[in-house]
């Protein structure tokens, strides 16, 4: 997990290791592009948001979803 991540939320303990997609749960490949992870911020960059997790596969964050 993120040490930023932890930093800002210490209280909250994930069994989540930020290494596969949450959508797809493919494992992040580096030779990949489409299974690569992309940086998702936690609060919107454009309202100031600093925190960035790496947890959707670029080929899942392409996509629209409707859940």
């Amino acid at each position: 997990m993120s040490s930023v991540y932890t930093k800002v939320f210490p209280h909250l303990i994930l069994n989540y290791d930020f290494t596969k997609c949450i959508i797809c749960m493919a494992s992040h490949d580096e030779n990949n592009t489409d299974k690569k992870l992309t940086d998702e911020h936690i609060v919107p960059e454009f309202i100031g948001g600093k925190i960035v997790v790496k947890n959707v596969c670029k080929a899942c964050n392409s996509k629209k979803y409707i859940f």
